[in-house]
């Protein structure tokens, strides 16, 4: 069976027919719910009872919802063990609690255009530009984020000519349960050419285990100062 995580569910246990006797049947709980934080056990004990003429009982959660908090669907697995008075037959029982929390988002900051002037030989340091990748929520999953560059396709910039990154394909890997933002510097290269203001585009792929949020791209245009 399966539920929205948040929902309350529960098993039956059910005898095949009444019974003239006090009928017990102990249980275990297992699964990757966690008892506290997910499901909680509201079943008092470890075993049901059935009065003589009773012929079913019930083994209760409490379905807890954990906010934004995006991870893997979770399951409880309750066993039922050898009873007295009766013998025992389906044993084992799942129920999966279903994720719906939303999946995080990776989105540069601050717009999607971007303009820097281009450096002078021998005027002092080049230029360089420090940009941010905003994640908008946490997962218990590892996640990973590729920053793609291209040149423009009128007055394309061209990597290792007029802008440069190290390493050239830039690549992140996010630990579970960290919703730090990312950042990343390109460095502009001075040159004394009379040309036209160049540009490029930087993408972000689609992330493994997250989404591309409100600004996936971003354009970087390279001011020509000569």
């Amino acid at each position: 069976t399966t539920s929205a995580e948040g929902t309350d569910f529960g098993f039956i246990v059910r005898l095949s027919a009444p019974s003239g006797k006090t009928i017990t049947v102990p249980f275990t709980r297992s699964g990757s719910a966690d008892n506290n934080e997910d499901a909680e056990l509201t079943t008092p004990g470890t075993s049901l009872t059935c009065a003589p003429g009773v012929v079913e009982q019930s083994i209760t959660f409490d379905s807890k919802p954990d906010g934004a908090y995006d991870e893997e669907d979770e399951t409880v697995m309750v066993s039922t063990c050898t009873p007295t008075n009766a013998t025992l037959g389906d044993a084992i029982r799942t129920h999966t609690l279903v994720d719906q929390d939303p999946t995080p988002t990776f989105s540069f900051l601050a717009g999607t255009t971007f303009t820097v002037n281009e450096g002078d030989p021998g005027g002092g340091p080049d230029p360089s530009i420090l940009f941010g990748i905003e994640i908008t929520g946490t997962s218990s999953r590892m996640m990973s984020v590729t920053v793609t560059l291209t040149a423009a396709a009128s007055n394309g910039a061209t990597l290792g000519d007029d802008y440069s990154t190290s390493p050239t394909t830039l690549t992140f890997s996010i630990p579970p349960n960290d919703a730090s933002d990312l950042s990343f510097r390109i460095n502009i290269n001075s040159d004394n050419s009379n040309e036209n203001d160049e540009s490029f585009t930087m993408d972000l792929g689609t992330p493994t285990n997250g989404a591309r949020g409100a600004f996936p791209t971003r354009t970087v245009t390279i001011n020509d100062d000569d």
